[in-house]
């Protein structure tokens, strides 16, 4: 038997450990490389979410627009629901020093008592509190709003907005739904649905919070269907008070979700059914005792309405114009909406869900179809179905799922096109060249078809 000698042995362990070495190195090295992919990859899919905050903090401190009323973030129907601020602080509930003001939003006044109603709920007031408690000047004019109040009004939307964008990536996870395209309907529902505006340039407004409820209601139902775990009470219970607290409308899309919760609820048992039911229901309950408790004080009646001689109109229904309208029609300023209706109907999976879209819609729609001002007075589109954002970008995550090839091609064009629709109405609207009430088909399609420059006006302070 040929014995090889200790030279050659010890060639051959020097070779063997040669290779070792070699293999373990490039394996090392791969590795390496595919670790920095992974973490390149991780980078680009946390990317969306602080760029949409980047978009949502600039528009809030550098202000790129000039308003049409040449005023300042609280105005309009804003100051009627900041003007509960000092009420609540004060304890006086008359708002008989607004009577005559521009922004004047007193629906009836007891001449005895000398007591005057506010027409807006005090949700809005009741959520900012906590941050203009200490902002208010209370040792001067009585409807004085200081400078530090606008910037807080400002401040204050746009963290909402953050927070709701981020409410919703949180839905997209939870439903294990593909990052980018979840990403990008929902970076196309923050502008094509006016969330981006009415948090921003009309933060005043309570549109950006009421879309805010819907997103923890959204959230809190999705949490408990992915994780089988019971929604916490008393945040379901916060949300639905807020809801209603900011606008007494929100009723509808309140029961809605509900509704939809019951039908489709992933824990099949009576007790949790039961226990989310009272928790909702305690919630708006409290607001609406709280609404008719304050028109009792101001008008003696308990009565849900606090507008007064305001109301309905039944035998002029307007809700072609509400939905189709150049004036302010839904799908004429948001037509993301009829995006989301579309690809959630053509995708069989999603059907159910985008009933609930479609269920919401209408109701709205014949809502204010007989209310006697249809388009709710000055604004950039129809206002009153902002609050159905969230529920646009849900149906667009779980539909654009299901789409492959052609039909995901399709989609995303179509719903960058309605963005892009919906964003040059809104630069003309910044810019004051496009007009807040009376818009035409000359003035809409004129609007369309340039490109507005917001950014040569002086920024609104």
């Amino acid at each position: 038997m040929f014995s090889p000698s200790r030279e050659a042995k010890l060639a051959e362990s020097a070779r063997i450990e040669r290779v070792q070495l070699a293999q373990t190195g490039s394996a090392s090295y791969v590795g390496t490389r595919l670790g920095l992919y992974r973490w390149a990859a991780l980078k680009l899919r946390l990317l969306p979410f602080p760029a949409l905050l980047v978009l949502i903090a600039w528009v809030t401190f550098a202000t790129p627009y000039t308003t049409h009323y040449d005023g300042p973030p609280i105005r309009s129907d804003g100051v009627g629901y900041h003007a509960w601020t000092r009420a609540l602080l004060s304890g006086d509930y008359s708002f008989c020093q607004w009577r005559g003001a521009i922004e004047n939003f007193v629906s009836s006044y007891d001449k005895q008592r000398k007591f005057c109603q506010n027409k807006y709920p005090p949700g809005l007031a009741l959520l900012r509190l906590p941050v203009m408690a200490f902002l208010v000047d209370s040792t001067g004019d009585s409807r004085r709003i200081g400078a530090s109040e606008h910037l807080a009004s400002l401040v204050i939307g746009g963290a909402f907005l953050g927070l709701q964008c981020w409410l919703l990536f949180r839905v997209a996870a939870l439903l294990r739904l593909r990052f980018w395209r979840s990403a990008a309907a929902i970076t196309l529902t923050l502008v094509g649905t006016g969330l981006l505006h009415y948090a921003t340039y009309d933060s005043a407004f309570t549109h950006a919070y009421s879309a805010f409820f819907c997103s923890v209601l959204v959230y809190l139902g999705v949490r408990e269907y992915a994780t089988a775990r019971p929604m916490p009470v008393a945040l379901l219970a916060l949300a639905a008070f807020f809801i209603l607290a900011l606008r007494m409308t929100n009723v509808f899309l309140l029961a809605i979700i509900t509704l939809a919760y019951v039908v489709w609820r992933p824990l099949k048992d009576a007790r949790t059914l039961w226990r989310n039911l009272a928790s909702v229901t305690f919630g708006a309950a409290l607001a609406i005792g709280l609404q008719l408790a304050y028109n009792y004080l101001a008008n003696g009646t308990l009565s849900p309405n606090s507008y007064g001689e305001e109301g309905f109109v039944w035998d002029r229904p307007m809700q072609r114009s509400v939905l189709f309208s150049y004036e302010r029609g839904l799908f004429t300023y948001f037509p993301l909406f009829g995006v989301a209706i579309l690809s959630g109907c053509y995708v069989r999976a999603t059907r159910k869900l985008s009933l609930l879209l479609v269920g919401v819609v209408a109701a709205y729609t014949a809502l204010y179809g007989f209310w006697h001002s249809w388009m709710l007075g000055d604004g950039m589109g129809h206002r009153g179905f902002v609050e159905l954002g969230p529920i646009v970008a849900v149906v667009l995550c779980c539909a654009w799922q299901r789409l492959h090839g052609k039909q995901l091609a399709v989609a995303l064009c179509a719903g960058t096109l309605a963005t892009a629709v919906t964003l040059q109405l809104m630069l003309g609207y910044w810019d004051t060249s496009y007009p807040t009430i009376g818009a035409t088909r000359e003035d809409y399609w004129q609007q369309l078809r340039k490109l507005p420059s917001p950014w040569s006006h002086e920024p609104n302070g």
